[in-house]
């Protein structure tokens, strides 16, 4: 099957699979909360700070999927300025809380969530993320910053050396050499 131009893997029934992008501030509640339920299944961690720890984020956006009106993967934007070698400052769509439900892990949802929030960020100058599985990513079309990275920090510039950062190019893209120093104001919960 195919979605958003994306082919499925799979012998569930995806053809009531619904996408839809809202702002932070459009969802309720109880979309909150099974956004927070869905990231927690999947990271096997506890997320129910996620909107505390985005709520000085600046234009979180979200991509949900519904599968029979339950949501099964989501993924999330918000603009967040990052800082180039060259002096040049760039705003980047900076994604979190990508996740996919674990009963429905492997069979391309992911990826049309990716695929999906990809055409929604093509207006910025890049897309960046912190992962774990760089390889996900790579297939879709992003590439693993290889310079050095830091993050500036209320006690100066600190290195992120083990920190996997990956970058996604759109039309708007300036030149960009990802063997360069790549830099990010440091944020709640986390460097990157």
């Amino acid at each position: 099957m195919t979605i958003d131009g994306h082919m499925l893997d799979s012998d569930v029934d995806l053809s009531s699979l619904q996408l839809s992008v809202l702002p932070t501030a459009a969802l309720s509640e109880s979309v909150k909360i099974e956004i927070v339920d869905l990231c927690t299944r999947a990271f096997d961690e506890d997320f129910s700070e996620l909107f505390p720890l985005v709520a000085g984020a600046v234009a979180p956006m979200h991509v949900l999927a519904r599968l029979n009106g339950k949501l099964v993967s989501h993924a999330m934007w918000s603009e967040r300025p990052l800082f180039l070698a060259d002096g040049t400052t760039v705003v980047s769509a900076y994604l979190d809380a990508v996740a996919t439900d674990p009963a429905y892990q492997d069979i391309g949802l992911g990826s049309v969530v990716i695929n999906r929030l990809q055409h929604e960020i093509r207006g910025f100058a890049i897309g960046c993320l912190s992962t774990n599985r760089p390889n996900f990513y790579a297939r879709l079309g992003w590439e693993i910053w290889t310079g050095a990275k830091a993050v500036r920090t209320a006690h100066g510039i600190e290195p992120t050396p083990d920190d996997i950062v990956m970058i996604y190019r759109t039309a708007c893209s300036p030149e960009i050499d990802i063997g360069s120093l790549l830099l990010a104001n440091a944020r709640r919960g986390g460097n990157w």
